[in-house]
């Protein structure tokens, strides 16, 4: 099978992914985010969010027993591995670690299904001036070639019925975006990266097809290091 292959070009280069530039404009705003070892990014993240029942914003990160944990994590790999490989933000969302990872200087491809939330990441990156860092891959995850019917053109959580083969969130009968999958051994061959520093996945669910189209990947050892969200 052939496979498309997500894009080897960063923000700088080519702009927010295609389906982004066509989602609804939101209003925004972004805050600076400290962490305790003295780093701090900027953080796009959406404006009012108070109101709506989905409440995902810098403070989240700081809050959540889960999201502290993994951004110690965060900061005690990348610190071990001295900028050396690249930085896979699978399943980026508004791009929390995205942001971070490129703050401590390395170059991040950020994977999420959402056309919508590249909005955010593209805003902070533009004011953290790491559009040449950030490379992103606006496209399901899958050993299987098969085209995704996203129905959600908002930012929320982007998970997917493998059966079905459509989001789980958004308008029935409404199809926002038709997203073909793409393979992560297929991205790291084409973009001809030989080590990964660090790799985060968090994509409710579809994790197992996403590890499966990476298993090249994972037994040439290019991987050094992954933090994998698992719900029970």
């Amino acid at each position: 099978e052939t496979f498309t292959t997500g894009s080897c070009h960063t923000f700088l280069e080519n702009g927010l992914p295609y389906y982004a530039k066509r989602s609804p404009k939101a209003a925004s705003h972004t805050v600076t985010v400290r962490l305790k070892d003295g780093l701090k990014f900027r953080f796009s993240e959406l404006a009012g969010e108070r109101k709506t029942k989905f409440n995902i914003r810098a403070e989240f990160f700081s809050r959540s027993g889960s999201e502290q944990l993994v951004t110690e994590l965060f900061t005690h790999i990348l610190g071990t591995e001295k900028n050396s490989g690249v930085v896979f933000d699978i399943g980026m969302n508004l791009g929390y670690y995205t942001q971070m990872s490129a703050a401590r200087g390395y170059q991040v491809h950020s994977f999420e299904l959402q056309p919508f939330c590249f909005q955010f990441a593209y805003n902070a990156a533009k004011q953290n001036e790491f559009l040449d860092k950030i490379f992103p891959h606006n496209a399901p995850l899958s050993d299987k070639k098969f085209i995704l019917k996203q129905r959600d053109s908002q930012c929320k959580s982007g998970t997917f019925d493998i059966s079905k083969r459509e989001t789980f969130k958004g308008k029935q009968g409404f199809t926002f975006a038709d997203l073909e999958t793409v393979r992560l051994d297929d991205v790291v061959n084409v973009c001809n990266i030989d080590k990964i520093a660090l790799v985060k996945m968090d994509i409710d669910g579809a994790e197992v097809g996403a590890l499966r189209g990476f298993l090249q990947t994972l037994e040439k050892g290019t991987v050094q290091n992954m933090i994998l969200e698992v719900g029970s």
